[in-house]
């Protein structure tokens, strides 16, 4: 039941607008009905639209498509651990529930990126990857170490979570646990163990730097990287699609690696018994299809889009990473995917080209 079907007076907007109209009226100012003091935001907002939907954005929008398989594959990969219809009557497990948790956040983050992306706010979505980068890696070490699963459902209140932070992730704890699981899958601690988990702690590195203040992140969200036309005069910070978000998605796609070539076999196998009931494959299952074989197809994404040769086809010119990626692969941490999907290592980049 709403306020409405109640029958009680709602302070709405209009009732804002007119309680802040007569106390500038007293202050001084002089506004017509309606009208507000200082520039509207609303009327910025629509012009902030559709001057985006005006700009071509080529490589911007191929990034986009490119974050929507990854939250496509964390929604299929959700859906099949939540499973109310199948798990019936039983109690969630403490490693479902931090699963679950963990992925709907995800899931949220991933698809606000997009929102942020695709509106002009990428300092915006580069302060959110910070977070979504540590839920990733948490994620990671719990499928490594489904124990660690029994503390993270009691981080529910600003206390816990802090208690939980500081006990199993800060000062380089969850660096280590990463590390170990790298070196895990390669089973031993060698030289790409070393590179990825490394990675993984220099993305956290650069994410940091972009969520403190700084001048350098005022003055990022204030320019404007893509003009609409040669005498515009728009400021970033209204909203301005930005080149600078295929390098957001980017970082993006390397944070994602652990988690499709670590614990390759969940939920299908290994972990029956940190589940109310087992989950077996069902290749009859679009769901399980898409997350078994989704693995080593967004691992050789992930690899490709990182490939010397196919940078210049996917970024644009000034905002090409470094091809450290494939130096690891080419160093020997690729591998061969098996017909089942089950990444053995790194599976081989691809080379890209326009049809």
């Amino acid at each position: 039941m709403t306020a409405m079907d109640r029958e009680e007076t709602i302070f709405a907007r209009d009732n804002l607008r007119t309680y802040m109209r007569t106390h500038w009226n007293e202050a001084g100012e002089t506004l017509e009905p309606g009208k507000r003091l200082g520039i509207e935001i609303a009327e910025l907002i629509t012009m902030s639209k559709e001057r985006g939907d005006k700009l071509e954005s080529i490589h911007l929008d191929l990034w986009v498509e490119i974050l929507d398989e990854f939250n496509s594959w964390l929604i299929s990969l959700l859906s099949i651990i939540y499973r109310p219809g199948s798990r019936g009557e039983a109690a969630m497990t403490d490693f479902e529930r931090s699963m679950v948790m963990i992925l709907i956040k995800l899931v949220s983050d991933t698809t606000s990126i997009r929102h942020l992306v695709t509106l002009g706010f990428d300092s915006s979505a580069r302060t959110l990857m910070r977070s979504v980068s540590e839920y990733m890696q948490v994620l990671v070490a719990i499928i490594d170490d489904p124990a660690l699963a029994a503390e993270f459902v009691t981080a529910d209140t600003p206390e816990t979570s802090n208690a939980f932070y500081f006990k199993y992730l800060a000062r380089g704890k969850l660096h280590k646990r990463i590390r170990t699981a790298w070196a895990r899958f390669f089973q031993s601690a060698n030289d790409a163990a070393d590179f990825f988990a490394e990675q993984q702690r220099e993305l956290g590195q650069v994410l940091s730097g972009t969520a403190h203040p700084s001048f350098a992140g005022g003055h990022l969200a204030a320019t404007q990287f893509i003009q609409a036309d040669p005498d515009e005069n728009w400021l970033g910070h209204w909203g301005a699609k930005s080149n600078m978000s295929i390098l957001t998605i980017s970082i993006y796609t390397s944070c994602f690696m652990p988690l499709v070539l670590l614990g390759t076999a969940f939920p299908f196998e290994g972990f029956d018994d940190w589940l109310s009931s087992p989950i077996d494959y069902d290749p009859t299952d679009e769901l399980h299809r898409h997350v078994k074989a989704g693995r080593s197809v967004l691992a050789s994404l992930i690899l490709s889009l990182n490939k010397e040769s196919n940078i210049p086809f996917i970024y644009p010119e000034g905002f090409e990473p470094d091809a450290a990626i494939e130096e690891a692969g080419a160093a020997g941490a690729s591998s061969d995917v098996d017909e089942a999907g089950d990444c053995h290592g790194t599976q081989n980049s691809q080379n890209l080209r326009s049809p």
